[in-house]
Parts: structure tokens; C-alpha cells; sequence
């Protein structure tokens, strides 16, 4: 099989539900992924009985960045400016509000951050004051993550050195349900003070569309190839068909056209009886032709998932006028005679900043 080969002509539209199951591989790694906003309260100061003042000054969103807990919304600040508070807040603090870290007391504050797509989380860190209760501040007791159904709470160590540290919550992996996450910070004493975030991850990039190239369609459509759920995407090799293969391609878009990384993630299997080879090609914007990245026996019967991660320059596969994307899963018996199926279940594109 040539690893690259000629755009073709779309066939079939597609919807519909149905059929099978399991096994996973590790993904790889994400970078870190970056908020397009956040909204939480603002930090308190002298109005609420502290020495300076604690605020997300020069927020860019809409609020009132010099008033104790008033509403932000729509912008960023201070914690995700990359300016990361190297020692206490009574060094680096000041009246003016201008500090690095903001700071809240007895609230436990919620900061929702908003993301370009939904998000694979590998890692949420949190950069944290302790200065042993120094005028009140001591780390929370712990934070809790929040994306639709899911809720985790993770226990907070309050450091004996007192000095600033990060804390990392390992999320494993988890998908949000939908482009916002949840972060409150649960307090143990009066003042709870944060002067970054960081998320190490990918941004999670689901089908837009689905067209059958070759192969007889039985069932499924973009909601069953959108979540790894046993309802799968099924395409039946077609009875006269010499080459004896099923193939499809979906489209995405992009949430930015110049990604630095990008994993191809999909799951799932065929119903045959002798070996079939499942291939992952992404059409590559700049030569006009297909380009293979993953070849391999697929699993029949049960489910596998593989992370196909491109190397060199990921920007070839991403449309420079649209920010589209597409990826042709092809399915290719060695036996002519041999009557199978394609049974897809999730995929998607893994995009790094």
C-alpha cells in the first residue's frame, strides 16, 4: 500500500447508532493548553481587612479590577500571565493591586476557564502562597475540578517550609465535557492566594462531518464516533468490490492554524476472520495528497485505541484559508474473498498549542 496517494472524490453522507467494545494504549503527553479566558471573583484587599491590596489588576475581560470580589469575566490576568511568585506575599505585594498573586478571603473561589475546544487534561497545576499563616494565608485544604459530570476533589499538603510551591493534580487523561473547567480553591484558613494556573494537555477535536469512500454503510454517524461509548460508526465491505476494502473520511476544524503538535486518537475493530490492515492517513494541505502516519493489523472482535502522533511540521495538515482538517481511515483485507466490516468508535484529533 503507497503511504501517499491521490485526494479522492467524496462519496456518501451519513447518521444513525450501533454496536461493540474495549482495550486502551497510553496516550502521549500533552504541552500545556491554554485558556481563552477565565471569570471568578476578584481579589480582596484592604476593604476586607488585608495589608495590600489582592486583585487581578490588569484583567482584560470586563469587571471592576480595583474593587474587592467584583465579578470578571471574559478576560485573563494574573493567573495565566506566566508570571509565577517566586517568594510570600508580603515581599511582593503592594498597595496598588499590582501584585502577581491574587488573593481571597473567606471565600473559596471558583475560577471557570474557558477553552478554544473541549480539553484532554493530563495535568491542572496550581502555583499556591504558604507563609505558615503569616497574616492568615496558608494553602487550601483542597481543589476541586469540575467539567459537567465530572467533579474531583484532591487533598491539598500544606507544605512546613512555607514558601510558594506548585501543586499538581494528575487528571489522567480525563476529557471535559465541554470547553469550560472548574477550578475552586477550598481554604483552610482566611486567605487563600494563587498566582498561577498551567494545563498540560491537548485540546480534544471531534468530527464535523463523515463521508463514506468506499464500502457499504450499515450504521452510525458523528455522535457514535464522538464518544468512546460501544456505539460505533459500521461499514460492510462491499460484495463486488475487488480490492476488497471499506474506507471513510471525516473533517474537523482546527482551533488554531498553527498547532505545534498533533495525535490522531482511534478506537476501534473489525468483524473478520483473517488479518485486516487498519490505516490512518491526514490530507496534507501543502503537496495535495494523502499522507499515511499509521499502519497496523487492526484487532477483531474487541476494541483497541491508537495514538498516532505526527512528526515534523503538524501545520501541513491544516487547511491555511479554513483551519480544516481531515483524516481518511482505510481498512484493507489481504484476502479478495473475504467479507468484513469496519467498526469504529471514537476518533478524533489531539491538537497542541
Amino acid at each position: 500500500m503507497n503511504s501517499i496517494s491521490e485526494h479522492p472524490v467524496f462519496a456518501r453522507r451519513i447518521t444513525a447508532s450501533l454496536f461493540l467494545l474495549l482495550a486502551i494504549c497510553q496516550p502521549v503527553l500533552g504541552e500545556n493548553v491554554n485558556p481563552t479566558s477565565y471569570s471568578m471573583p476578584n481579589g480582596h484587599g484592604r476593604a476586607s481587612g488585608g495589608d495590600f491590596n489582592y486583585w487581578d489588576l490588569y484583567y482584560t475581560g470586563s469587571g471592576n479590577t480595583s474593587s474587592d470580589g467584583a465579578f470578571l469575566s471574559g478576560g485573563l490576568g494574573d493567573l495565566t500571565d506566566g508570571v509565577i511568585a517566586l517568594d510570600n506575599w508580603g515581599v511582593v505585594e503592594s498597595v496598588a493591586g499590582d501584585g502577581p498573586y491574587v488573593g481571597w478571603s473567606n471565600i473559596d473561589p471558583t475560577i471557570s476557564f474557558e477553552f478554544a475546544a473541549p480539553v484532554m487534561l493530563q495535568t491542572v497545576r496550581v502555583h499556591l502562597d504558604d507563609s505558615n499563616f503569616s497574616g492568615g494565608v496558608l494553602p487550601p485544604e483542597s481543589v476541586t475540578v469540575t467539567s459537567g459530570a465530572f467533579s474531583q476533589t484532591f487533598s491539598v499538603p500544606d507544605p512546613l517550609s512555607g514558601d510558594p510551591f506548585w501543586f499538581d493534580i494528575d487528571l489522567q487523561g480525563m476529557t471535559t465535557s465541554s470547553t469550560t473547567l472548574d477550578v475552586t480553591l477550598n481554604r483552610r484558613g482566611e486567605w487563600v492566594f494563587c498566582s498561577e494556573f498551567e494545563f498540560v494537555g491537548q485540546y480534544v477535536i471531534n468530527p464535523n462531518s463523515i463521508l463514506v469512500t468506499r464500502g457499504d454503510y450499515v450504521s452510525g454517524g458523528i455522535t457514535e464516533i464522538s464518544e468512546s461509548d460501544n456505539t460505533d460508526l459500521a461499514i460492510q465491505r462491499g460484495v463486488f468490490d475487488i480490492q476488497s476494502r471499506t474506507e471513510f473520511v471525516i473533517g474537523g476544524v482546527c482551533p488554531s492554524q498553527l498547532p505545534s503538535g498533533l495525535t490522531v486518537q482511534l478506537e476501534g475493530s473489525v468483524f473478520a476472520r483473517s488479518p485486516v490492515i487498519q490505516s490512518i492517513e491526514l490530507f496534507n494541505y501543502d503537496s495535495n495528497l494523502w499522507e499515511e502516519i499509521d499502519s497496523r493489523d487492526a484487532t477483531r472482535f474487541l476494541d483497541s485505541t491508537v495514538f498516532a502522533t505526527v512528526t515534523g511540521d503538524v501545520t501541513r495538515f491544516v487547511d491555511p484559508t479554513t483551519a480544516g482538517m481531515e483524516i481518511r481511515i482505510r481498512y484493507q483485507s489481504a484476502s479478495q474473498r473475504q467479507q468484513f466490516s469496519s467498526n469504529t468508535d471514537k476518533i478524533c484529533w489531539l491538537i497542541e498549542d
